[in-house]
């Protein structure tokens, strides 16, 4: 067989089954890159895809391939580093087809590509690079098809993603090649907005699985403006991000699309109306953003609980009338069991059949990732009512304060209600003059600049805007759970987040509450416990 025609075969496993069958036939456009301004059909995904595998195989040497044309595992990754875009998609199924993983890199982080290939080089480290191509070769007699010979078994390793290290230090996450089968939602026919990462499980999934469902993937930047637009031409049907983008969607359309006029004001909100999954993940909304999306778009968001462990989603609160509880997850997704550590309330703990292979190089944490059942132990607590649970948060969530065990989120809820905070972060402060206790309850919040007045105790002073916030949420909370530390967030200066948009609590501490010779900042005030506790 000569190296060319070994080029348009493709190995004997579901991801490229899927491939060739949705192609079969199939001339609409599958990938739309908005950013690029280019449009594929399977065929041209096809033909740029061979092309790019035949450039892989070029640039590296024959020694990297077994005698089945695949690469080993002992050396079974690929990095991939391309945003979220056709590109992406072109890489990440060249390198499958040869057997290799791949691992999404962050092209912000270019420059410190560059300095590993320089460290790898002076070490005697061979990695190559290979620039990534499309719309280089012709269609000509073009054909692909699978060797029934080459088998790749579902358990090799298939990719290798990061944690968002919400919890702790990220790790590194094997996935077997399976993780790519889509999954039901993902409509044959539908379009699915892509905006987010690949360098998260939730932005590189759809870059892949979308292609094998028979969908089409529509590349937009994240940005209001262009996701409304996109929701008003191109009948998305499948839009699913955080919870920040669901409200700077709400933000804008309050402030740019509800005043125009009404023919032009029903276009978005039938795009809206085009939706068939509409979902949020991550975290928990605020009261408000929910409110808009069920009232005034009458488009309710379905609550995905998701872990990258898991391989997605494993939990779900169906659309329809938001609980009163906005932190229930609703119940196990097909094929998920779940239980709870205590029986109806505890550690929440899942059985996938998407779990992961291991965190790479990391046995011992490996195995404590899972109880004797296989069940995954996930970082979060829960407590169950009926059929559906109700996240208590985190277990590194919990401030000691006095003997006293305080849930952020319980305080983030009641501030989330006040009208003259946009943004709340609430969190243990580590203390060291204090003989009492070792943590307090610490506020980072954003004030409405339109309620910023001395006359109701709003201003850019610390100490009367802690004595307001006190006492505003004094009527909602238990005394111990009131913030004893506060510092105000000024234009220009961001809550730290992860890549998956979960506050990076770890990081807030180190960035504005971090202790000097035992002192706070200056720009932090601290309320006198003494006082209170007297």
């Amino acid at each position: 067989m000569s190296e060319h025609s070994h080029s348009h075969l493709f190995p004997n496993e579901p991801i490229f089954k899927l491939l060739l069958e949705a192609a079969r036939g199939n001339q609409h456009v599958v990938v739309s890159d908005s950013i690029r301004g280019l449009d594929a059909s399977y065929t041209q995904l096809l033909v740029d895809i061979c092309a790019m595998r035949q450039e892989i195989k070029t640039r590296t040497p024959q020694s990297m391939f077994d005698a089945r044309g695949l690469m080993p595992l002992e050396a079974p990754c690929t990095f991939i580093l391309a945003p979220a875009s056709y590109l992406f998609t072109v890489a990440s199924f060249s390198a499958l087809s040869l057997g290799s993983a791949i691992s999404p890199l962050d092209p912000l982080l270019l420059s410190h590509a560059l300095e590993i290939k320089k460290y790898a080089d002076g070490e005697g480290t061979d990695l190559y690079v290979v620039p990534i191509t499309f719309n280089t070769a012709s269609f000509g007699d073009f054909n692909v098809e699978i060797n029934q010979d080459l088998t790749v078994e579902p358990s090799r390793p298939g990719l290798f993603i990061s944690t968002s290290g919400t919890t702790g230090p990220p790790k590194l996450v094997i996935h077997g090649r399976g993780i790519f089968v889509p999954p039901r939602v993902y409509r044959s026919g539908g379009v699915f907005l892509c905006h987010r990462s690949p360098v998260w499980f939730g932005g590189l999934m759809p870059l892949i699985s979308v292609v094998l469902a028979r969908a089409q993937l529509r590349i937009v930047a994240r940005d209001a403006s262009i996701i409304w637009e996109s929701l008003r031409c191109d009948r998305v049907t499948f839009l699913s991000t955080v919870p920040a983008v669901w409200t700077q969607l709400m933000e804008y359309y309050q402030s740019h699309i509800r005043n125009l006029s009404r023919e032009q004001v029903n276009l978005y909100q039938q795009g809206v109306q085009n939706l068939h999954r509409a979902v949020v993940s991550s975290s928990s909304l605020l009261p408000s953003v929910q409110k808009f999306w069920e009232d005034e778009m009458q488009r309710p968001l379905m609550v995905v609980y998701a872990a990258t462990e898991l391989g997605g989603g494993a939990l779900a609160r169906r659309p329809g009338k938001f609980p009163a509880d906005v932190r229930c997850i609703g119940g196990p997704l097909p094929r998920i069991l779940v239980k709870l550590s205590e029986g109806d309330h505890g550690q929440l703990l899942i059985k996938s059949p998407s779990a992961f292979l291991g965190y790479l190089g990391d046995p011992e944490a490996t195995a404590n990732a899972f109880d004797e059942d296989g069940y995954y132990k996930s970082d979060d607590l829960a407590h169950q009512v009926g059929n559906e649970y109700i996240l208590d948060g985190r277990r590194i969530d919990y401030i000691r304060y006095y003997g006293y065990k305080v849930m952020a989120h319980e305080v983030e809820a009641c501030m989330a209600v006040l009208p003259y905070i946009s943004e709340a972060c609430v969190l243990a402060v580590p203390v060291a003059d204090d003989a009492f206790t070792t943590e307090r309850v610490g506020a980072l919040v954003r004030l409405r600049s339109s309620h910023l007045t001395p006359s109701n105790g709003l201003c850019w002073d610390c100490r009367s805007t802690l004595e307001r916030l006190r006492a505003d949420l004094s009527r909602d909370l238990a005394f111990h759970m009131l913030p004893t530390v506060l510092r105000l967030l000024h234009d220009g200066e961001q809550i730290p987040k992860t890549v998956s948009e979960k506050i990076n609590r770890r990081e807030v501490v180190e960035r504005y509450f971090e202790q000097g010779s035992f002192n706070l900042p200056q720009d932090v005030n601290l309320w006198d416990s003494k006082c209170q506790n007297s």
